[in-house]
Parts: C-alpha cells; structure tokens; sequence
C-alpha cells in the first residue's frame, strides 16, 4: 500500500478480539487504527483498547518500544516488576523489551490508546511473561497517589 495522508473515525473500524471472545460482553477488545498492512501509513501501528473492570493485559514483552495514553478509567500498570497507577490523562513510554501489562482496578472501563514504532501491527511477536500482580493499594502508594 503506498503511503499517503490518511483520516478515519474510530468508530469506522471493527472490534478485534481474543480468538472465541467474538461479540461478548464484557472482554477485552481493541481496534487496530494503524497499520500498514490495513491503512495508507508507513513506520507507525496504533490503536485503541478497552479492559472491563477487573480484567487485565497480562505481563508481556516485545522488541519495540510503546506508548499507551490512557483515555478513561484508572488502574495498576506493571513494568518489570514495578507497579505503578494509572489514570486518564497519563502517558505511558514502555521501552522495547521491558515485561509491562495494565490492569483494570475501577468500576468502569480502562481505555487507552497504544502505539509502536512499526509498519504493521502483526510484525509485532508478542512474548508472555509470569510476574505477579500486587494490590492497587499498594500501587497508589508508591506513586503517592493515596
């Protein structure tokens, strides 16, 4: 596809989901904004994702860098084993590598928007990783946020 200025609605572009998840209340899902591989664009892939209440991105890790910016709701954000809160109006530079996840700790849906210094999305090999989750609690107050 050849590079070019590009402008779309986030409501224009379908839900994407966890294989079996399809149509479900309640379940992460995310829309994938940009990629070269689906729009006009070249050397960045974006988009947006939601978490229920109570429900997580477990600790995973990649080659590139992200970036999340937190639109709406609050939660505990793990890099490394470090956690950290969360809320809307943050933003989030994860260096490539680096095991992170987000976790949903409110009533209402965590939204943000991701984004990685590719040209497609799919090229990204995502590696999971088992490091526990802490309380909120105890994530709020290392931020000084309680």
């Amino acid at each position: 596809m050849t590079e070019k200025a590009y402008t779309k609605n986030e409501s224009e572009y379908p839900w994407e989901y966890e294989r079996g998840e399809e149509g479900r209340e309640e379940v992460i899902r995310w829309r994938t904004l940009l990629s070269g591989d689906r729009t006009p664009t070249h050397s960045i892939s974006m988009g947006t994702l939601e978490l229920p209440s109570g429900s997580s991105l477990d600790a995973h890790h990649h080659a590139p860098s992200e970036v999340y910016f937190v639109t709406e709701g609050n939660g505990t954000l793990l890099i490394g084993t470090e956690q950290r809160a969360v809320r809307a109006g943050d933003v989030v530079y994860i260096p490539g590598n680096h095991v992170h996840g987000i976790k949903n700790t409110s009533d209402e849906v965590l939204k943000l928007v991701w984004a990685f210094p590719t040209h497609t999305w799919p090229e990204i090999e995502y590696h999971q990783d088992d490091v526990p989750w802490r309380s909120q609690a105890d994530a709020e107050s290392r931020l000084g946020r309680r």
